[in-house]
């Protein structure tokens, strides 16, 4: 994975229940909420990465002006 110097700032909504069990968590790994979730997303990312891959490819191909069938 690539260092990136910027941050994006995103909202999460979770419930109450939920964010106090991942900050306990987070708490007991010496570890922030905010690490946590950087972690699972990128893992998913991974899991996912054919799915990016073809999002790229079709898009990309329009951009360039190639018609994609």
């Amino acid at each position: 994975m690539q260092s990136e110097i910027k941050s994006k700032r995103l909202n999460l909504l979770i419930k109450p229940s939920a964010y106090d069990s991942l900050d306990k968590i987070a708490y007991a790994r010496r570890e922030s909420v905010n690490g946590i979730i950087n972690g699972l997303i990128e893992k998913y990312i991974e899991e996912n990465a054919s799915d990016v891959s073809r999002y790229n490819t079709f898009f990309d191909d329009e951009k360039a002006g190639v018609e994609v069938d």
